[in-house]
């Protein structure tokens, strides 16, 4: 059975802020590639006790990419596929940018140590179900943005997405 290289990316040790692009993956012109988000989960990285709130979470699409922020690097999940080319930028905590458009996934981590939830899986649709999964084709960006309020606790973020000449 033939797969298509499949990388994860994540950020951890996130401390909430209203309305903030925490992950912004950007696929450049001319990187050749067509990306396939296949999950995006939250989940907690609490250090003490809290009393905490939701926290809410929307992937949506970028009319002007953020050019500012740490780039990160792909974990691969087969160490011989190749690396992603030059041109797909991944960012955590970028600054700038523009979202556009309502959002295409969304969810709610409750950051409470006591939470029967302390992880999300706010998208997950794996290649071969009967929906299309997101596609972020070559000049196209897509984020993660925090929803309009803060709250305590710390917590985390990782994507997977696959990729496949476009």
């Amino acid at each position: 059975m033939a797969t298509q290289p499949t990388y994860s990316f994540q950020v951890s040790g996130l401390t909430p802020v209203a309305n903030r692009i925490t992950l912004q993956i950007e696929n450049g012109v001319g990187s050749g590639v067509v990306l396939r988000l296949t999950e995006a989960e939250l989940y907690h990285r609490n250090t003490a006790a809290i009393v905490g709130i939701q926290l809410a979470y929307e992937i949506v699409r970028m009319s002007v990419a953020a050019t500012v922020g740490t780039v990160l690097t792909a974990d691969k999940f087969d160490t011989t596929d190749a690396n992603l080319p030059a041109q797909v930028v991944v960012r955590s905590l970028p600054t700038g940018g523009t979202a556009t458009g309502g959002p295409l996934a969304a969810g709610n981590l409750y950051t409470d140590e006591t939470s029967p939830a302390p992880q999300l899986a706010m998208y997950a649709n794996p290649a071969g179900t009967q929906r299309k999964q997101l596609t972020i084709r070559p000049g196209e960006t897509i984020a993660l943005r925090q929803g309009p309020f803060g709250t305590v606790g710390v917590h985390g973020i990782r994507i997977g997405f696959t990729a496949q000449a476009s």
